[in-house]
């Protein structure tokens, strides 16, 4: 059979939206399980994006090579997908359904090596499991909730070694964290509860920036702050609790430098 033309598309690049939620292993790439908005604040006007839950795929008219025509049939190296500068691309993640919290993203894209973007879920979309796990709010010092602040948690069972989890405060300063994979304590556990540490991010110019213009942060950007009065923090594998400073019904922050 004659081969007339050969049609080459080669896609600019794409984003996976993983979902990073109570887990916070590097190797872990969870996809979000539904279909997410997007909103562009800068992006090329030729810029198409096609949507599927976790993914979403960016496609360009330009450069030409991205999108060309060819006469006959073209061999392998002819089918490569050509070098192209990359471009910025900046906007907003949003889960219609609230179960999954906004976001800004800044990412330089076009070059077709993709790209994962954490989003965390909200208060509303964190499950318990059997193993429990903690919620609370955190505030800065003076008052202001830290909004979309970023929680590590680090929980050290004397088995298994180092589990590492995460979760994100909503507007309000609000968070829950599941310990799922955290394992329970038998009847001839040497001890009642596990050791932890706890890092967070946090941005106080970024949390009133909120309060006052409804202007979401990247949390990739968010810088770590020292969290007041928590020396000796343990959890108990099963239950809920809060997590707090001590004498005090929030987890207090220092605004940072």
């Amino acid at each position: 059979m004659t081969v007339l033309e050969t049609c080459l598309w080669h896609a600019s690049d794409w984003i996976a939206w993983v979902d990073r939620s109570d887990d916070a292993r590097p190797e872990r790439q969870a996809l979000v399980d539904r279909l997410l908005m997007l909103r562009l604040s800068r992006a090329p006007r030729d810029l198409t994006l096609i949507h599927k839950p976790g993914r979403t795929l960016l496609w360009r008219s330009a450069p030409e090579g991205l999108r060309r025509t060819e006469p006959g049939s073209v061999d392998e190296a002819g089918r490569q997908r050509p070098e192209v500068p990359a471009y910025p691309l900046e906007g907003e993640v949003r889960d219609p359904a609230g179960r999954y919290l906004p976001r800004r993203f800044v990412l330089d894209v076009g070059t077709a090596t993709g790209h994962a973007v954490p989003v965390y879920r909200s208060p509303l979309g964190v499950r318990y499991g059997r193993a429990g796990g903690l919620y609370g709010r955190a505030v800065f010092s003076d008052g202001t909730p830290a909004a979309w602040a970023i929680l590590e948690l680090t929980v050290t069972p004397p088995l298994t070694g180092a589990l590492p989890y995460v979760a994100q405060a909503d507007g309000r300063g609000e968070f829950c964290l599941a310990l799922d994979r955290l394992p329970a304590l038998t009847r001839d556990a040497p001890l009642s509860s596990y050791p932890a540490t706890l890092r967070v991010k946090a941005s106080l110019t970024a949390a009133r920036a909120w309060i006052e213009a409804q202007a979401l942060v990247d949390p990739d950007a968010l810088d770590t702050v020292e969290v007041d009065s928590l020396p000796d923090l343990r959890v108990v594998p099963g239950r809920v609790a809060r997590l707090a400073s001590a004498g005090s019904a929030q987890l207090e922050l220092q605004p940072g430098p």
